[in-house]
């Protein structure tokens, strides 16, 4: 059903089937930014096609001036605010003679301006009065015995004198500027609206700290547009240390969960990682008269940035990964000298190390 809205800012009249932006939001947008001038009556459409916002500005005959698409992005607010700008910058341009009709369309000033009442014809000029003619004197009269009569004149009226009213006045209709570069359409400015993105991913991990070590990583995230969640496992054999007489062997394995961001989308993506993970340490005893192990629970944090591209069905990936031990572990070992005395020898863990990670993810999209 097509909405109407019965109201004219400016000689703008706006219709159309939209929702969002409904017309009566661009409307509102529109009276704010177009005087009420006087001119010939527009009408701007507002239509939805598919992913887009179609507008069109057309005469009341039906002649189209311009149209232009716009991008379904962002709330019905800001489309509405879009799609004002827009037809206010037409309505400029129209009235300022840079938007042209259509061949065989006749101008504004004779089309669409009422017809300009004709002048008035001048008055013939005022002639002067004529003379009056002169009275003739009167016959003097005898006097009559022992009177006198003082002479009597009649005096002429005066004559008005004729005097044409000014018209009066008449205020020019303000003129508005047109819309500021500042009030042009913005680019997208809306939350991205693309769909959930799940992906999973299988490498390798190598690194040094006191030690070579060598293990394996299997990661999966799930995000929308730049941002996501990501879950990391981390495997790896037993790596040894030398202490006293023998030697230690200890192990790390790890779960861990953080954030992800994407700094580059097209081409080669770039994502930073970073999150909290917890891991299960093993230490045991080798080459000692009585050799102990221990296991505990060990909690740590991480970061890291990965590189990939795409190849077919799957992504190749390469990156590398830190991580902070919070607690300081110490393995340590009593030697017997004699029966009476024995000395402890200890060595730390280490407590921060860094790994390069090479492997694949899947799908490559």
């Amino acid at each position: 059903m097509v909405a109407v809205v019965p109201l004219l800012v400016a000689a703008v009249g706006v219709e159309g089937s939209a929702t969002c932006p409904h017309p009566s939001q661009v409307a509102q947008r529109l009276a704010r930014l177009l005087p009420d001038a006087p001119g010939p009556r527009h009408v701007a459409r507002v239509e939805s096609k598919g992913a887009t916002i179609v507008l069109e500005l057309v005469t009341e005959e039906g002649t189209r001036l311009a149209s232009k698409e716009l991008p379904r992005r962002g709330s019905c607010r800001e489309l509405a605010k879009v799609a004002a700008v827009v037809i206010a910058a037409w309505e400029a341009r129209f009235r300022e003679g840079l938007l042209e009709l259509p061949q065989g369309t006749p101008p504004p000033s004779e089309a669409g301006s009422p017809p300009r009442t004709p002048p008035l014809p001048e008055a013939p000029p005022l002639s002067e009065d004529p003379p009056l003619p002169e009275t003739p004197p009167m016959p003097e009269t005898p006097p009559m015995p022992g009177a006198a009569l003082p002479p009597v004149a009649t005096p002429l009226p005066e004559a008005t004198p004729l005097t044409e009213e000014a018209p009066p006045p008449v205020a020019a209709p303000p003129v508005e500027p047109p819309p500021s570069a500042s009030e042009s359409a913005p680019e997208s400015l809306s939350p991205d609206t693309s769909p959930l993105e799940f992906r999973g991913g299988l490498g390798a991990v190598a690194g040094f700290s006191d030690v070579w070590a060598f293990g394996g990583i299997a990661r999966g995230s799930v995000g929308r547009g730049r941002g996501g969640v990501v879950a990391l496992a981390l495997v790896e054999p037993s790596r040894e240390l030398l202490l006293g007489e023998g030697s230690i062997r200890w192990s790390r394995p790890l779960l861990g969960v953080g954030g992800r961001w994407r700094l580059l989308r097209e081409g080669p993506r770039l994502e930073l990682e970073g999150g909290a993970a917890v891991a299960w340490l093993r230490l045991r005893g080798v080459g000692f008269s009585e050799n102990a192990s221990v296991s505990d629970a060990d909690p740590a944090a991480w970061a890291g940035a990965t590189v990939s591209w795409r190849m077919g069905a799957v992504r190749p990936f390469v990156g590398v990964l830190g991580f902070f031990w919070f607690r300081l572990r110490t393995a340590r070992v009593r030697i017997v000298t004699i029966p009476s005395s024995e000395e402890t020898v200890t060595r730390n863990l280490p407590r921060g190390e860094v790994l390069g990670t090479v492997g694949f993810s899947f799908p490559g999209k």
